[in-house]
C-alpha cells in the first residue's frame, strides 16, 4: 500500500501510547498533530482506541466522514487495497478509530492478523 502524502523516505514515526486512562494521551496527539501540521510537516493520526477521542475531535463529531476511507479496524484486515486515510488538511490525514476496533482488541491474539476469519 502506498499513501500519496508520503513522498520521503526520511520520516519520524511518534507514539503516544499508554493502557492508563485519563493521562492525556488524546490531548497530547490532537496539539502535536497540529503544531506539525501548522508547520507545514506531513501528519498522519492513527486513532488506535475504539472509544475514538482523538477521530472525534478531528471530525468535530461528524463520524460520517469516515465513511469509504482506512479506519484502524482495517488494518488488521487483510485486504485494505483501494482505501486511503481521510485527509482533513493539506499536510493533515487520519486513520480513524472506529467501535468495530473493539473486535479486534477482544480476538484471541492468533486471530488479530484477520479477525474477520475467524
Amino acid at each position: 500500500m502506498t499513501f500519496p502524502f508520503v513522498e520521503s523516505p526520511v520520516q519520524k514515526a511518534i507514539a503516544l501510547t499508554n493502557q492508563k486512562g485519563g493521562v492525556g494521551k488524546s490531548t497530547l496527539v490532537l496539539q502535536k498533530a497540529f503544531f506539525l501540521a501548522e508547520a507545514d510537516k506531513r501528519v498522519l493520526v492513527v486513532d488506535m482506541d475504539g472509544q475514538q477521542n482523538v477521530t472525534q475531535a478531528l471530525l468535530e463529531g461528524n463520524l460520517g466522514l469516515i465513511a469509504g476511507s482506512l479506519t484502524s479496524h482495517d488494518l488488521f484486515q487483510n485486504d485494505i487495497a483501494g482505501l486511503e486515510p481521510l485527509k482533513l488538511h493539506e499536510e493533515l490525514h487520519l486513520i480513524a478509530s472506529t467501535e468495530e476496533l473493539h473486535d479486534v482488541e477482544a480476538s484471541p491474539l492468533e486471530c488479530s492478523k484477520n479477525p474477520a476469519k475467524h
